[in-house]
């Protein structure tokens, strides 16, 4: 797998994660604003629990149809290499509880560890926060046209939504006008009843 710096990658996917909870689209997008890029979202290996060093870093998220993406902001030249000899047969990412809603804490590649970089910082980690790791497969790497399949997918459920509305609205109103008609015809012959014995005191006067 080749990753470089600015592209996006898939992350995380909406789904039934069991005792974990359910993801929706809905908490795909609560994730992606309560991303800010001054907290230095970390690439890091494994599940750390206290601390770990980070390979990189991620730039930015964003929700594409039931996927959620990453943009990779920096990523040290080791780890790229890693990535290229398949070291990594999965990923994962963390996701905490906060008070604003669900957080991306971390971005984790599962398999084999690295071995220590100088001047690779360690980074601290909050035990006391409410946290849980989703992992899944490495073997599948979305293409730039799986995105755009997936962009084009969201774009045709949504139109058929918006379609689907209309068509309801439409019906609603046809029910409305049936039910007028209806109406109508059943008070046209009160109405001519009506006209008649408005008319014969009319004509009586006449004579």
């Amino acid at each position: 797998m080749k990753i470089k710096k600015d592209d996006w990658i898939e992350i995380f996917r909406t789904g039934d994660y069991g005792k974990k909870g359910i993801y929706t689209r809905a908490d795909l997008d609560q994730i992606v604003k309560n991303f800010n890029g001054e907290d230095q979202v970390p690439i890091v290996v494994g599940h750390p629990q206290t601390d770990s060093p980070a390979w990189g870093w991620l730039g930015g998220l964003r929700r594409v149809g039931e996927i959620l993406q990453a943009r990779v902001a920096d990523l040290h030249a080791d780890f790229r290499k890693a990535l290229q000899d398949k070291k990594f047969r999965n990923r994962s990412v963390r996701i905490a509880s906060t008070r604003a809603g669900k957080k991306l804490l971390h971005l984790g590649f599962l398999g084999a560890a690295l071995p220590e970089v100088e001047g690779l910082g360690s980074l601290q980690f909050n035990r006391a926060e409410r946290y849980a790791d989703y992992e899944f497969s490495l073997q599948k790497h979305l293409t730039r046209e799986d995105f755009t399949m997936e962009e084009e997918i969201a774009d045709l459920k949504e139109q058929s939504d918006s379609l689907k509305k209309q068509l309801d609205e439409l019906k609603k109103q046809l029910a409305a006008e049936k039910q007028g008609r209806k109406e109508d015809q059943e008070a046209l012959p009160v109405r001519r009843k009506q006209g008649v014995k408005a008319i014969f005191p009319h004509l009586l006067k006449l004579k």
